[in-house]
């Protein structure tokens, strides 16, 4: 009778008919409660109606029944898998292992579990052991992938994916690693094609299709990149792919409010805290006002080169307590410049959106700056929740979040006049001068001469990121190098290691008449040898309508101007901006046909650029754009108007 009912338990099981299994296990038990078994059976069915607490407690009852039945073990560490309780999982792991140690699918958990914790040497030992037991058991290959990109060990990655996808060429896990290994060394073509023949037979994969919609952008293809991205949120809604979109839209030849603030109003409708925020905010006022900042690029980044003088000339203001909120794991020179100030370091990284609200809360910050908007590393979901009384837009986004929870965007007469304020959800708030400043930087000498001096020819140069170089822009610096005899242009990119994206870049140039010879590409440079190579190009040629920030402050400050295209939102005027406050305003074209017109003309005087160059190089240290402490001044001004208003 046993056997027969333990059939049809089994008979459910396998047709998922949970609560059938439920009831025939529930009529065993009653007759004996006590058989180790039948409790395993029970703890299971729970297990599959999600009842993980109940269940372990049940398979606990069958453990001190016959301890080494050790699938128990295992079935406990999946109840606490699905509890996030990844520590306690690891130990009921490793207590099946010590009974035994020849299943492929523990070793593969206890590995997955070690590399969520980041013990990469612990997994990677837990993925060897599963292919000593099975050369055949693919999801190793897979994750030992993965833990080599973890480790930034991208070809010895691809190795290991190949033998496993020469084991199953369909594993789709495999070849997006794969993907993800090319798009890591700069190959996106090469990423895109493993993608797409992927899609042949996966075609509503949400996974495929982000990573396919994510490296078109990346290759520059923006309207390609949006079609894929766009499939796959309609089959799976994303917070995170819905902000890389964000970012994206300015990187588009023409700008789409209307389409970018939809997408913003999409992705509100996701932004969800489920755990309770447990902190209050207390609204209290010290003596002190407290200033926070989040951010992933407290580092070797553009935002950094903007704001590391001024935080520290802040946090020397005995009127304000700092506190940085940085979202990123790895930490360098900079870094560590930003941790022996007088600010209070907090590293978020590992903490979701509602621990960092309740650490908002706690620490009491009065003011928010968000660093980074939609921008790779940004936390626009905590702001999204109102963490703090006041908070702010500035510097690393220089858009509006959508979102009026932010209250306020810092900005200038220039990058957003009172005509303009209609286009931002934010109030915005104008700095009495410019929007941003640079750090000085006087590790790299900037040279006095002018290079087309001794080169004979006009060399151009933009070092923005080569995603702002769309069609049109390529289009009018075609013009340009078409109609300068001999000019040359200047180009930096990591996209450049790949030699297939080289030369269909070099093609879009090509196919406009300019000469090969005319063109240099190069793969990006470090800090200091990029600030070197501004020693070179007499005309930095500003892109649109993503116009430069910290590419085009540091191309004043060695003294090359930059010839840039009025916009009209401060994404686009940002550069604008900079040469107003520099006394540059024949450095702003009206329009594409004015902004060719200009490169010519100030190409064919080469004392005027000899000039221009002087007048940079011997005013730079009394420019405002380089002026961190005064900037600091207008910032803490800021704050005590902010303060009033909110206090009134």
């Amino acid at each position: 009778m046993q056997n027969k009912n333990l059939n049809n338990f089994y008979k459910y099981i396998q047709a998922n008919e949970i609560n059938e299994a439920h009831n025939e296990i529930n009529k065993l038990l009653q007759l004996d409660s006590n058989d180790f078994f039948l409790l395993h059976c029970y703890g299971y069915v729970l297990y599959k109606k999600n009842n993980f607490l109940e269940s372990i407690e049940i398979f606990k009852k069958s453990i001190s029944l016959n301890e080494e039945f050790v699938e128990n073990y295992f079935n406990i560490s999946l109840c606490l898998i699905n509890l996030k309780m990844k520590n306690e999982a690891i130990f009921y792991l490793k207590k099946y292992i010590s009974y035994k140690q020849d299943n492929c699918d523990v070793y593969n958990n206890l590995g997955l579990l070690h590399l969520e914790n980041n013990q990469l040497d612990e997994a990677t030992l837990c993925f060897n052991k599963c292919i000593s037991i099975n050369l055949d058991y693919v999801k190793a290959y897979n994750n030992l992938g993965a833990i080599l990109i973890k480790k930034d060990l991208i070809d010895n990655a691809i190795n290991i994916i190949e033998i496993g996808i020469k084991i199953d060429p369909k594993f789709i896990d495999l070849n997006l690693n794969l993907a993800r290994c090319f798009a890591k060394k700069g190959y996106y073509l090469k990423a895109i094609r493993i993608l797409k023949d992927l899609l042949k037979n996966n075609a509503n994969d949400h996974n495929i299709l982000a990573l396919l919609g994510n490296y078109y952008i990346k290759v520059g293809k923006i309207s390609e990149g949006f079609y894929f991205i766009d499939k796959s949120l309609k089959i799976q809604d994303d917070q995170i792919l819905y902000e890389s979109k964000l970012l994206n839209y300015f990187y588009k030849e023409d700008l789409d409010l209307n389409s970018y603030y939809n997408d913003i109003n999409k992705l509100k409708k996701i932004y969800n805290i489920n755990d309770k925020v447990e902190q209050e905010n207390k609204l209290f006022f010290d003596k002190q006002i407290k200033i926070g900042f989040i951010s992933a690029d407290f580092r070797s980044h553009a935002v950094s080169f903007q704001i590391l003088d001024v935080i520290k000339n802040l946090s020397e203001n005995l009127e304000l307590k700092l506190y940085l909120y940085y979202n990123k794991l790895e930490e360098d020179e900079i870094s560590k410049s930003f941790k022996k100030l007088n600010i209070n370091w907090v590293n978020i990284i590992k903490l979701s959106d509602t621990e960092v609200i309740n650490k908002l809360k706690l620490d009491n910050i009065q003011i928010l700056f968000d660093l980074s908007g939609f921008t790779k590393g940004g936390r626009p979901n905590i702001f999204y929740h109102k963490p703090c009384p006041i908070q702010i837009s500035w510097c690393g986004y220089l858009a509006s979040t959508g979102m009026l929870e932010n209250h306020y965007i810092f900005a200038d007469k220039y990058t957003i006049p009172q005509l303009d304020e209609y286009k931002y959800p934010e109030k915005i708030y104008r700095l009495d001068s410019t929007w941003t400043v640079l750090s000085k930087n006087y590790n790299v000498v900037a040279s006095s001469n002018l290079p087309a001096l001794k080169n004979k020819f006009i060399t151009f140069g933009s070092f923005n990121n080569i995603l702002k170089i769309n069609h049109k822009v390529i289009s009018v610096w075609s013009k340009i190098l078409c109609r300068i005899l001999n000019s040359k242009l200047y180009l930096f990119s990591e996209n450049f290691n790949e030699h297939e994206f080289k030369s269909y870049f070099e093609k879009l140039f090509l196919d406009k008449g300019v000469r090969l010879d005319q063109l240099f590409f190069k793969i990006n440079l470090k800090r200091d040898e990029l600030l070197n190579n501004y020693n070179s190009i007499d005309i930095a040629l500003d892109t649109f309508p993503y116009s430069g920030g910290t590419t085009s402050l540091e191309s004043c400050w060695m003294g090359v101007p930059v010839l840039t295209k009025k916009g009209d939102y401060f994404i686009s005027k940002s550069t604008e901006s900079i040469n107003k406050n520099i006394g540059l305003n024949d450095w702003i074209a009206n329009d594409e046909s004015d902004y060719i017109n200009k490169a010519v003309n100030f190409s064919n005087n080469l004392a005027l650029l000899q000039s221009v160059k002087n007048y940079l190089l011997e005013n730079r240290e009394t420019f405002n754009i380089f002026d961190s402490k005064d900037f600091a001044k207008q910032i803490f001004f800021a704050f005590k108007n902010l303060m009033r208003k909110q206090n009134a």
